[in-house]
């Protein structure tokens, strides 16, 4: 082969060098253009049928009042909600990995009944707010809840944070202690398990080749859609697979949150939360399997926060902001 080039004249060598070199040039001195940022939309996307109407009928756009609206933020559109009398005192919802502000629809009646401006939203990725297809981590969630909270021109609220809500008001609170009044309220919360917590299963279903075949939605569709709801706690279950079947993003968003998102590693979060000047209340359940009462909360969490007042609830699960709503909104 190298024959080849050495008959051939002086001046064909020499012109596919200039070109050779000005292709490397090229490739060397380009700058790439920047990668779009890719987006999904939330549950406002669905089409009209069945589906549509049992999403509206467990979580209409408008359940905390026509004081909502979306606003578009950096990574996308989010869904929030406004209830109570405007001159309250300041409170957000924060809820946790796979259940949108839905699951506060009774705490915030009680909070709003109590005279707080409660401010409640979706986390990207999850009800109606859309789903940026970045990690899922504490700052994407952390940077979420500041803008908004900038967009309403709110300079400081109280923080109510459920399960992996959690650990997003502790890292929001140790990022922006400024924007945060004295009160913190931990539901079960998240954020402090260790790397080998969750089980292999657990790693299975959130791996590349298992989000891949649940992007078709033939796949998450194969189950027939469950009957209506019968019970408030039937709903949210069957709202988590609405989303599922409706939401390609859903389940990625979830692995991606499990992943590298506010579910573990914020020990020192927490401890920083616990320094600070906050008046810090934990409620939780002892028969809480999703979060274990023990050891993640007593007495890891409250070795974090010394001074933290704990609340705990008898034979109560994770769904405590739905069976035991009373007991915890009026705390």
């Amino acid at each position: 082969m190298s024959s080849v080039f050495v008959t051939l004249p002086v001046p064909v060598l020499l012109a596919l060098a200039v070109f050779v070199a000005g292709w490397a040039l090229h490739v060397l001195t380009t700058v790439p253009p920047m990668a779009k940022l890719r987006i999904s939309p939330g549950l406002a996307s669905v089409p009209p049928g069945p589906e549509k109407e049992l999403i509206s009928r467990i979580y209409p756009e408008d359940l905390f009042g026509p004081d909502g609206s979306y606003v578009s933020l950096p990574y996308g559109v989010v869904k929030y909600a406004l209830s109570g009398p405007k001159d309250g005192r300041k409170v957000v919802l924060i809820h946790g990995l796979s259940v949108p502000s839905v699951i506060f629809k009774d705490v915030a009646s009680l909070l709003v009944r109590d005279g707080f401006y409660v401010l409640t939203y979706d986390l990207y990725g999850r009800g109606y707010s859309d789903a940026p297809e970045v990690p899922h981590s504490a700052r994407l969630y952390t940077t979420q809840l500041a803008l908004l909270l900038q967009y309403l021109g709110w300079s400081n609220t109280r923080v109510v944070g459920l399960s992996m809500g959690g650990g997003i008001a502790a890292s929001f609170v140790a990022q922006f202690p400024q924007l945060v009044d004295r009160d913190i309220v931990f539901i079960a919360p998240a954020g402090n398990f260790p790397d080998d917590y969750f089980s292999r299963g657990i790693g299975f279903l959130v791996s590349s080749p298992v989000q891949f075949l649940l992007g078709f939605r033939f796949i998450r569709t194969l189950r027939k859609l469950p009957a209506p709801p019968r019970t408030k706690l039937h709903a949210v279950s069957l709202l988590v697979n609405l989303q599922f079947r409706n939401l390609p993003h859903f389940i990625r968003v979830i692995a991606s949150s499990v992943r590298s998102g506010p579910m573990r590693g914020l020990g020192q979060v927490y401890r920083t939360v616990g320094r600070g000047p906050f008046k810090v209340l934990i409620i939780h359940g002892t028969a809480d399997e999703t979060v274990p009462y023990r050891p993640f909360i007593s007495p890891i969490l409250t070795d974090l926060i010394p001074d933290a007042k704990v609340v705990t609830l008898e034979n109560v699960g994770h769904d405590l902001v739905i069976t035991h709503y009373e007991e915890v909104g009026r705390r």
